[in-house]
């Protein structure tokens, strides 16, 4: 996963069946999934709900103005420190219902857990983290030749 403050995103999961590239610039969104050359992009200048759902995934991972839509709970663990956001704001609680960061001993960043309101989990553990300067090419998305390309929620 990269991340660039305040929207741009990068995610690549692998795994047998469960390959997927989800990529934001900020203005699009790209959902591609290898194993059936499928892609589908997303104009987040038009679906504002698809907008609000990644500023709330993104606000998770940028604490500069967190406690302005969350509110944070934090504790040491046997491992670490564990901060609990909570959603404040109605557009982002009806995206999650509350948002786990793990962080290690020295302060670094190792997963992320969300529950949604429908109770479905998801848990992103995170290594090799840079605090590096990300290249922007990183979150620009053209799919392969020959994919299928769909917009499922119109132009």
């Amino acid at each position: 996963m990269w991340y660039a403050a305040p929207n741009k995103f990068r995610k690549e999961s692998k795994g047998a069946g469960k390959e997927s590239i989800i990529v934001s610039d900020g203005k699009w969104l790209w959902m591609y999934y290898p194993a059936f050359n499928e892609a589908e992009r997303y104009d987040l200048g038009k679906q504002k709900f698809i907008s609000q759902g990644i500023a709330a995934f993104t606000t998770g991972l940028d604490f500069a103005q967190v406690d302005r839509d969350f509110a944070v709970s934090a504790e040491k663990t046997t491992d670490g420190y564990s901060i609990q956001l909570l959603p404040k704001r109605g557009n982002i609680s009806r995206m999650l219902t509350s948002l786990v960061v793990q962080f290690g001993p020295e302060l670094e960043l190792r997963s992320v857990q969300t529950l949604s309101p429908r109770g479905e989990k998801m848990h992103t553990q995170l290594s090799h983290l840079s605090l590096e300067p990300i290249p922007d090419a990183t979150f620009e998305f053209t799919p392969p030749a020959g994919a299928n390309v769909s917009s499922p929620l119109g132009k």
